[in-house]
């Protein structure tokens, strides 16, 4: 949890051996994991870039390239964060958080219908989760397709593991369609 202290041993490190990008990697997620990224931000980018050029795994490249997005998305910086999480999703398509990451870009993007999707995608990864099938009402809400819209919110309410907060999510969202449509 301590970025100076990664970042000195990340030093250390690069100066001892010339694959360090295991290293860039640990120094920029430490860093994320504090409120660190924001007074480092093109240290920690540039180190994720390096990471991602640098790792041989692809399973590596896809966790640098997904921490590289959520820089970006935390930044604001939309088609960056989405080039990053496709390059995660290259490597690792089953990658659930970057499925539903880069489902939150394209629908920030405007791009409802791509940003759909990804989160149908995510619903077959994970199905018992509710965030894909919330996320997939909502974009279906945004392109005025209310009747599947209804449908998606109504499959997360009925997921046996959805949370409570979920649910009343599912029928805030419902409410917000319903009104949408006039009926009430």
């Amino acid at each position: 949890g301590d970025p100076q202290g990664a970042a000195e041993g990340c030093k250390q490190a690069l100066q001892q051996t010339p694959d360090h990008a295991r290293c860039l990697y640990i120094y920029a997620v430490s860093c994320l994991t504090t409120s660190a990224w924001t007074q480092q931000e093109s240290r920690v980018e540039s180190s994720l870039r390096a990471a991602v050029k640098l790792f041989t795994n692809p399973d590596e490249v896809s966790s640098a390239a997904y921490a590289l997005g959520t820089l970006h998305l935390r930044m604001g910086q939309l088609p960056q964060a989405k080039v990053a999480f496709e390059a995660c999703l290259k490597n690792t398509p089953e990658h659930f958080e970057a499925r539903m990451r880069q489902g939150e870009v394209l629908s920030r993007m405007g791009y409802h219908v791509l940003a759909l999707g990804q989160f149908l995608r995510a619903e077959h990864v994970q199905p018992a989760a509710a965030e894909p099938r919330i996320q997939a009402g909502n974009a279906l809400r945004r392109q005025k397709r209310y009747a599947e819209a209804l449908e998606k919110y109504q499959e997360a309410i009925d997921l046996p593991a959805t949370r409570d907060a979920d649910r009343s999510e599912c029928r805030y969202q419902m409410g917000t369609v319903h009104e949408l449509q006039g009926d009430r």
